[in-house]
């Protein structure tokens, strides 16, 4: 696959000659190699490479401040190697796929797949890379006059929100990539990434799995009590194991499941043995520092909130694997042994992904005798969010016994760490588990109300050690999980993009006898394939087995059956 790459070169005039010959070529490279070797290419590019780094095509013809083309270049390098010294600036131009909004806009609402999408643009950018980013838009932050596609450019990003009707349609995206000519496609959440894999392209393709979708799938399937979300939420995962080159995942498990996936869709094959397919890519938190100070919109807006009050907070939605049981209970509790908590939700329901959760707790919430101490905000605008964590004492995350939970992550935990406002979790997403070690946060067992009450009761009791666990969480949380911490397997491949060693082409499964290594004739099944195709597949198995010996075989007796009378004559029109 050709390579292209934007080269800083420079001649520079040794002292005392005017000529190419006392020159010394450089190639300006922010991670200067000694041992890096350049050669030229018969299309007029350059070879760059070193032991410590696979050999990289450094583009198609660019042009050196003095003239000197690439074939030029090489030309001096071979004659004057000893002289000269080298540097690459791997410069890769990158179409990204993700969603909208980014949290650099201000917009009335900010989700998950937009924090993550700058999550991995961002550190791109640092590195010097030309970025496209084409995101697919929440609506709900958008006002309902604005334009299909809200395109804006600063430095090397081109950022294109576009609305959802136009994003989901292959030909505008491959308009996107066709005039940008992209080194690497990076497809941000499973959706985006979904559509990313359509576009017909040879340049290599990075798919970031925000969370393991098939478990996302269950939990829904559980509240709504309808497996066919399965089905679904399938048809976009495997399209994406089948295309793409390589994969991130939030969480070690979620790389582990994604390598399983990928056995299933047969690309765990003699080709691809030692390739690392998976990186793991945690959530990272914001790397600017919050805003300090701002409108006290509890302890001075709402009158049951004053200065006493120990205020519990759950941000943003009630997904489908919250327990909102568990939730609820403890709160009683909690409110029953210090009527100085209160609580405080922001966000609600998440439309057209699960519209019960919430409705079920607010439910309960009506019914209790403390409902006055329970206060809901809402979804409110992003602006208002740090100023909201900042009059708040502790924060919640409160998740049930489900594969989700175990392959997930949660960005509600990283954002209150990031205010250094005191966390309570459940144990069993990696996030909460790997902060627990470390006594960061607080954490009780998943579906036990009565130890999560507890906690609760004791964190309003102990306020000085709750300031010292959030001070400790945010000094680990900014040197584990900046974006430039979390994303170097990504920066890694951006450096040197390259396709899977299997190309994509998958290994057709055939069952054998495993004792003599006999293939064994059984009927095809592709669950995924469309009906043209199925039908192809059909009629080229129909022929294999008219071709084999049993056919014949059978074929044969069922003759000689018909010769003695002991079946009724064939009849071709019956």
């Amino acid at each position: 696959m050709r390579r292209r790459c934007r080269a800083r070169i420079s001649t520079s005039w040794s002292s005392g000659s005017r000529s190419p010959a006392g020159s010394c070529l450089q190639l300006h490279d922010t991670a200067f190699n000694p041992n890096l070797r350049v050669s030229p290419t018969p299309r007029g590019g350059l070879i760059a490479g070193s032991p410590e780094r696979p050999e990289a095509t450094l583009g198609r013809e660019p042009r050196f401040p003095h003239g000197i083309g690439c074939r030029r270049a090489g030309r001096l390098y071979s004659s004057f190697a000893d002289r000269h010294l080298l540097e690459a600036a791997f410069v890769t131009r990158i179409l990204a796929v993700g969603a909208a909004p980014l949290p650099t806009e201000s917009r009335g609402r900010l989700d998950a797949s937009g924090l993550r999408t700058w999550h991995l643009v961002q550190p791109l950018l640092a590195a010097g890379h030309r970025v496209r980013l084409v995101a697919v838009r929440n609506e709900a932050a958008y006002d309902s006059g604005s334009p299909p596609v809200i395109e804006e450019r600063q430095g090397a990003l081109e950022y294109l929100a576009v609305r959802g009707a136009l994003f989901h349609r292959p030909e505008q995206l491959q308009r996107y990539h066709d005039d940008f000519e992209p080194d690497l496609v990076v497809g941000i959440n499973t959706y985006p990434a979904s559509r990313a894999v359509v576009i017909e392209t040879q340049a290599p393709i990075w798919a970031d799995l925000n969370g393991w979708v098939m478990a996302e799938a269950q939990a829904k399937a559980k509240v709504y009590d309808d497996d066919v979300y399965l089905s679904h939420f399938w048809r976009m995962e495997r399209r994406i194991l089948d295309r793409a080159d390589a994969f991130s995942a939030v969480s070690r498990a979620q790389a582990h499941a994604i390598a399983g996936e990928l056995a299933t869709r047969g690309r765990l094959g003699r080709q691809n043995f030692g390739y690392e397919f998976t990186h793991h890519i945690p959530n990272a938190i914001v790397d600017t520092q919050p805003p300090s100070g701002g409108p006290r919109r509890l302890r001075d807006g709402d009158a049951r909130l004053g200065d006493d009050a120990f205020i519990v907070l759950w941000l943003g939605g009630y997904n489908t694997w919250t327990d909102t049981d568990l939730l609820f209970r403890s709160l009683e509790s909690a409110m029953e042994a210090n009527p100085k908590i209160c609580f405080a939700s922001t966000g609600g329901t998440l439309p057209g992904h699960d519209e019960t959760t919430f409705v079920r707790f607010r439910e309960q919430v009506d019914r209790s005798p403390h409902r006055d101490r329970f206060v809901f905000l809402g979804w409110i605008p992003t602006a208002e969010i740090s100023p909201l964590l900042q009059e708040c004492d502790l924060g919640l995350n409160v998740d049930s016994r489900n594969y989700e939970t175990v392959f997930g992550a949660r960005n509600r935990i990283n954002e209150m760490v990031r205010h250094r406002l005191p966390v309570l979790s459940t144990q069993g997403t990696e996030v909460s588990l790997e902060l627990s070690r470390s006594d960061l946060i607080l954490t009780s067992p998943i579906g036990d109300a009565s130890a999560f009450a507890e906690r609760i009761t004791w964190a309003s009791r102990n306020p000085a050690r709750l300031e010292e666990m959030s001070e400790a969480a945010l000094s680990f949380a900014e040197r584990e999980y900046s974006y430039a911490a979390t994303t170097r397997p990504l920066q890694r491949f951006a450096e040197a993009p390259r396709r899977a060693p299997d190309l994509g082409e998958r290994v057709p499964f055939r069952d054998v006898d495993f004792y003599r290594s006999v293939p064994v004739t059984e009927a095809p099944f592709e669950d995924d394939l469309d009906p043209g195709s199925r039908i192809k597949h059909l009629e080229d198995y129909l022929d294999r087995l008219q071709s084999s010996r049993f056919f014949r075989a059978w074929m044969l007796y069922h003759k000689v059956l018909r010769k003695l009378r002991l079946l009724p004559p064939h009849r071709d029109n019956e």
